[in-house]
């Protein structure tokens, strides 16, 4: 069988124990926070990459970070090594969506297999973000061990991807405001009311909002509340939970779940530096396979 090597990117925010576990390659996105331009990887060991708490202590001290999608240049870097080799490449993506980074990866795949006819570069788009992007990740992960061929996982991920639910909410609707989710009327209004968002990815991939609950402990219940919607009951499927510098909500909410579940996180893990600096600290979101595919 040939050698198949895995990639993502630094938008899919799983743990670096767990990429590093399975020979994960995880292929950084830039973003520039300060005046400063950094690459994210994902690596405790990024002496170019802030660590999650002092990015989100400059983003509440006014720092408005921006990001950059992959461009052709660093997937030819990243996939042209690994079919030289005589290996593949399988590369799950952050939502067409929200970003045009899965697009440029096709685009080179294509190119490389000219060049390397007897290799094989599966994209596959997570219709994803963050940990949901990670959930597609570690599942292909774990139908490539059962001993699934490649054409046959990327079956199974573009079977599976829409019944990951991404629900997610902020402490401050400021951020959402800069990156557009809201408008800034919605973000005066909701300041001024407590009111939180509780927001979800839908069948496209796109980020859009929900409800609007009052107060953050009402806000961190309905992302359970939904959960108990979406998913079977007995639910004991995977969990992932991520935040952005409030691990005690994060870790309110995987109470919640335990107490409904009675399971607690496979993963718990900052939303880094990509996601970050458009949903902002505070933000608390839950990742779980829901009994059918996203309605919306």
């Amino acid at each position: 069988m040939t050698d198949t090597v895995f990639f993502t990117d630094s938008t899919a925010d799983l743990s670096y124990d767990f990429v590093t576990s399975h020979g994960i390659r995880v292929i950084g996105l830039n973003y520039t926070i300060d005046g400063v331009e950094s690459l994210c990887t994902n690596t405790p060991f990024d002496p170019d990459c802030l660590e999650p708490c002092e990015f989100y202590a400059r983003m509440r001290a006014g720092a408005t970070p921006t990001t950059a999608l992959i461009n052709n240049q660093r997937f030819h870097e990243q996939f042209e090594p690994v079919m030289r080799e005589g290996r593949d490449v399988f590369y799950v993506t952050f939502s067409s969506g929200l970003s045009n980074s899965g697009q440029n990866a096709i685009v080179v795949g294509r190119e490389l297999i000219e060049k390397y006819p007897e290799r094989r570069v599966t994209v596959i788009d997570s219709l994803n973000a963050s940990m949901g992007e990670g959930m597609v990740m570690a599942l292909a992960i774990r139908k490539h061990e059962e001993g699934l061929s490649d054409a046959e996982v990327e079956a199974y991920c573009n079977g599976i991807r829409l019944r990951i639910h991404s629900r997610f909410t902020v402490d401050d609707l400021t951020y959402l405001k800069r990156s557009g989710r809201v408008s800034g009327a919605a973000a005066m209004v909701g300041g001024m009311l407590n009111l939180k968002p509780v927001m979800y990815v839908n069948r496209e991939g796109k980020l859009v909002p929900g409800e609007k609950v009052q107060g953050r402990k009402r806000a961190l219940k309905a992302l359970v509340d939904h959960m108990e919607a979406d998913a079977e009951k007995g639910y004991d499927g995977p969990l992932f939970i991520a935040h952005g510098d409030c691990e005690s909500d994060a870790r309110l909410v995987e109470g919640m779940v335990h107490e409904r579940f009675g399971q607690k996180a496979d993963q718990f893990c900052y939303i880094t530096p990509i996601i970050g600096a458009h949903s902002g600290p505070g933000t608390v979101a839950l990742f779980y396979l829901g009994a059918n595919e996203r309605a919306d």
